[in-house]
């Protein structure tokens, strides 16, 4: 078979504008670390890196936005380190998106605060502060302060609730600097509680400097406005070579990978990372892989797991397996890393000369942009190859194989699509107000006030009122006027019960994945508790692990899979099938009858039933004798949070089910974009459901109530408005619509679906 390719873009090398500057150059304010640092950072600064530099000596805030590999790290760490060895600050934190690439940056600011105090004499404490971390671990830190700490919001923000731990809270307050890295990263409740812990540090420490770090972005100044209206901006280029931009078709996708890429990579002896969005595909590839491979060399399965090229990275393996990944990685022992989104941001992997992405990113164009930029550049007249295996048949896919103008142009422009974030969800705001008198903002005027839109403040008025109702806050100096009087916590107790509920981001929760051998237990990973009823029963097999090893599920206990291992490999696993899940709504719900809808929102509960069991022997052997009954066992999984069920009216007599079907498609796929544009609610925030048959659609909290299943029903009218603008846009000459090519009858339709925006 041939490979075929529908387009190559080539994309010109770029590089930021140099200064005439070094660090220890008179002018840039870095007298000690300039001189402790020129030698292993000899090059001349960035212009941007110069002025954001200069900017942050004067103690004033930056946004930084830059694109992949020009030094944006630099241009805050080191007024960083300056401004603790001159003791103008006693410590500083840097927050980041993930575990993984707090984790990678530890090892650069290792290696700076090491020459620091080998040249200056000078020791800069630092420290990781995340879930990767034990309870000691944590505590360790806390009592220890040291100067820097590298964290993840979600352990900051929950480790402020913790009692007993006053003196790091005061520590905290007292941040000297503040970094907020790979800003566009985030969206929707992540971003909203960065934006708040922003505002509320700042509020009680005014002297605190703060800086925002992104990719280039395309509306800074909105941006900057809504986090760090006090801000300076300093933009800069991506610094890249050469890139060589293929799209290819997934027939070809094997022999482009075994037979084309990795005979160059051994003679190379270069990297490729192939990006797969789903942790199940990842698995499912690195196993087919490595079942080729015994195959080719005819050697039992032990000698090629030990010493084969290709390996998978996802969030479920634990943080040892990832540890022994990396360094066989350094040692060049692998050729081909299979990664999900996960590998977007952290874990530097060194001599990538290829980059592979298997259909459009689910992070969209940040997520093709950041993956492109895991190609390092040492010199900018390098050349080095991104291919992207594009499916006729996936409609977004289609869209950028027929609009390859639009794609070089994301491409060209190399920047990053508009953050969404929300702050006006409820039970997102109860925390944030939370948040805020536990860290000293207790005037009920000043609690209301840090929000600069009446909408976002009415929101915080109803959750303190709330809040004092369910026994959480309490009101003090109730004879000074309303907005005078200090609200406290009542019962810190119900404070913590709230907030371990509380999540930050739409992660769904995650069971222990546990290897018996013999009377001993070991955690190997873990799985979406979703995931569970369909691939993950006793009986079921599963892929896991770096190299898609094969276990059998024995055993459910609390939040443990039970598996044991099989002594040979199998890639090809049957999941089970389940019944279509059933949507219920707990107790009363809140109705709005529209003419040709009806939308119902309260407590959901959501049934998954198994139809069929796929079970299969100790042997690996999928049982299908009839003697084995097992899989007409129902299996049932029930799970609770918050939602809304839309169900829409027709006044057609008869009409195709395949008709009907596309164009429920394409009304969910209205009512996703128009949430994003009207409400700035992201896409990953909810999940969706929808039955065309009885045409229903269902979105419901991810990962638990964030609170934008009812900012949704709420604003109903403002969806429906939205959806009518998208049926409505027209093509111009810069911008394509969100439905085109659809008939003049279907957009019809779908006016008649959402007539009545108003209720009736």
């Amino acid at each position: 078979m041939t490979v075929l390719v529908s387009s190559v873009i080539k994309l010109p090398p770029s590089s930021c504008e140099s200064s005439d500057k070094y660090i220890d150059s008179q002018g840039v304010g870095l007298t000690k670390v300039g001189k402790s640092l020129r030698e292993i950072f000899p090059h001349k600064l960035y212009t941007y890196q110069l002025k954001a530099m200069q900017t942050l000596m004067k103690g004033k805030d930056c946004f930084i936005t830059v694109g992949t590999g020009s030094g944006k790290t630099e241009a805050f760490l080191f007024p960083m380190f300056e401004k603790i060895l001159n003791g103008e600050i006693r410590n500083a934190i840097i927050i980041y998106p993930t575990k993984q690439l707090a984790e990678d940056q530890e090892k650069r600011i290792a290696s700076y605060c090491n020459q620091i105090q080998e040249k200056a004499g000078e020791k800069i404490t630092y420290s990781r502060y995340n879930g990767d971390l034990t309870q000691k671990e944590l505590e360790y830190v806390e009592q220890e302060k040291p100067n820097i700490i590298l964290a993840t919001l979600d352990k900051l923000f929950y480790r402020c609730f913790k009692e007993g731990n006053e003196e790091f809270l005061d520590w905290l307050l007292n941040t000297g600097m503040l970094v907020v890295d790979e800003v566009h990263a985030g969206s929707g409740s992540y971003l909203a509680h960065i934006r708040e812990m922003i505002k509320t540090l700042r509020k009680v420490n005014q002297k605190m400097i703060v800086v925002l770090a992104s990719a280039t972005l395309r509306e800074v100044e909105v941006l900057r406005d809504k986090f760090l209206p006090t801000a300076s901006i300093f933009q800069g280029k991506t610094r890249r070579g050469k890139v060589i931009f293929m799209v290819l078709e997934p027939e070809g996708l094997e022999e482009y990978l075994f037979e084309k890429l990795d005979p160059y990579l051994q003679i190379s002896k270069s990297v490729a990372l192939v990006f797969v969005d789903s942790i199940q595909k990842v698995e499912e590839i690195v196993a087919k892989s490595n079942r080729k491979l015994m195959k080719k060399t005819g050697a039992e399965m032990e000698l090629v797991l030990a010493h084969s090229p290709f390996i998978c990275i996802n969030s479920q393996l634990t943080r040892k397996e990832k540890s022994i990944i990396i360094e066989k990685i350094h040692k060049g022992q692998i050729r081909i890393v299979f990664a999900t989104s996960l590998l977007e941001l952290g874990i530097d992997i060194p001599n990538i000369s290829h980059i592979v992405n298997i259909g459009w990113p689910i992070t969209g164009v940040n997520g093709l942009l950041q993956r492109m930029g895991r190609l390092r550049f040492p010199s900018i007249d390098q050349k080095k190859n991104f291919t992207i295996f594009l499916d006729k048949e996936k409609t977004i896919d289609n869209y950028y194989i027929k609009n390859k103008k639009k794609l070089e142009e994301i491409l060209l422009e190399n920047k990053a699509e508009r953050i969404l974030f929300d702050s006006k969800a409820l039970q997102r705001a109860k925390a944030f107000v939370l948040l805020r008198v536990t860290l000293g903002v207790t005037k009920r005027k000043e609690i209301i006030e840090l929000n600069e839109d009446e909408e976002t403040r009415k929101v915080i008025e109803e959750a303190i009122t709330i809040l004092i109702a369910q026994g959480l806050l309490q009101v003090r100096k109730q004879q000074k006027p309303y907005l005078e009087r200090t609200i406290t916590i009542a019962d810190k107790r119900k404070v913590q019960e709230f907030i371990r509920k509380h999540r930050i981001r739409s992660i769904d929760r995650q069971w222990d994945i546990v290897l018996k051998e013999g009377d001993k237990e070991r955690k190997i990973g873990t799985i979406e508790e979703w995931r569970i009823i369909r691939s993950a029963l006793p009986g079921n097999l599963l892929l896991h692990g770096s190299k898609g090893e094969t276990y059998r599920v024995t055993a459910l206990e609390e939040e443990k899979v039970v598996v044991e291992q099989l002594k040979y490999y199998q890639s090809n696993i049957l999941q089970n099938k389940l019944k279509p899940p059933l949507f219920i709504i707990e107790g009363q719900a809140r109705v709005q009858q529209l003419k040709n809808l009806t939308a119902r929102f309260g407590k959901m509960l959501i049934r998954r039933e198994t139809l069929e069991v796929r079970r299969y022997s100790r042997e690996g052997k999928l049982i299908t004798d009839g003697k084995d009954q097992s899989w007409k066992e129902n299996h049932q999984w029930d799970q609770k949070t918050k939602g809304v069920i839309l169900e829409i009216y027709s006044n057609e007599k008869q009409v195709k089910k395949e008709q009907q079907k596309q164009r429920m498609k394409l009304l969910e796929k209205l009512l996703k974009k128009a949430i994003e544009i009207k409400l700035h609610i992201s896409e990953t925030s909810l999940r969706t459901y929808n039955n065309y048959n009885e045409q229903k659609i269902v979105l419901f909290e991810k990962g638990g109530e964030l609170g934008n299943a009812q900012q949704i029903f709420r604003k109903l009218d403002l969806v429906l408005e939205g959806i009518g603008e998208l049926i409505e846009e027209k093509t111009t000459r810069r911008r394509k619509p969100i439905i085109e090519g659809i008939t003049e009858e279907t957009r019809e339709k779908l006016r008649e679906m959402i007539e009545g925006g108003k209720k009736s």
